[in-house]
């Protein structure tokens, strides 16, 4: 049975090991953290890292791969988006990932005064960090 839940302080450590198993950066207590479960076996996770009031970057998504192909992604994503004080949110998906966002209410957006400094640091850092192309995405709970 697939279960989702806010992380706990408890959480943290198996999080960021596996953040750091596939070269994500980690997380701290001030993100929004969802784990998913899978008959009690942690099984992914995702984050909100607040930018400001109101606005985050959602990211750190991560489905294990022995539990892939159960939508736990798109479970997990719209866990997040559920989440209070977050009017808008940013992401900055692997390129091929675009679609998954968008059916969950993300659109492209350009690199603009608008972009919060640490969501334009995030998709400068990933453009140079990583060998597949991000995007940049943006979602507001009014649209």
């Amino acid at each position: 049975m697939n279960t989702l839940r806010l992380a706990t302080a408890a959480d943290l450590d198996w999080i960021n090991a596996r953040y750091a198993e596939i070269d994500f950066l980690p997380s701290d207590d001030s993100h929004v953290l969802v784990l998913a479960e899978v008959d009690g076996a942690p099984a992914g996770m995702g984050r909100i890292v607040p930018t400001g009031a109101g606005t985050g970057e959602l990211g750190g998504m991560y489905v294990l791969p022995a539990f892939q192909g159960r939508g736990l992604a798109q479970q997990i994503v719209r866990m997040l988006l559920q989440q209070p004080g977050f009017d808008q949110l940013y992401c900055v998906p692997f390129a091929h990932l675009t679609a998954l966002y968008a059916s969950l209410g993300f659109r492209p957006v350009g690199l603009d005064a608008q972009v919060p400094a640490e969501v334009a640091h995030k998709f400068q850092w990933c453009q140079g960090h990583y060998p597949q192309p991000v995007a940049l995405m943006r979602w507001d709970r009014s649209a």
